[in-house]
């Protein structure tokens, strides 16, 4: 669970690649206008 930045993704990806990966919901909402 991460902010949404594109390199953490891709380092999650890399090192764990069968784990699935979601935003924190606090970020999602803090950038909702």
């Amino acid at each position: 669970m991460s902010d949404g930045l594109t390199g953490i993704v891709s380092a999650i990806e890399q090192v764990y690649p069968q784990v699935r990966y979601q935003s924190c919901c606090v970020h999602v909402a803090r950038s909702i206008p």
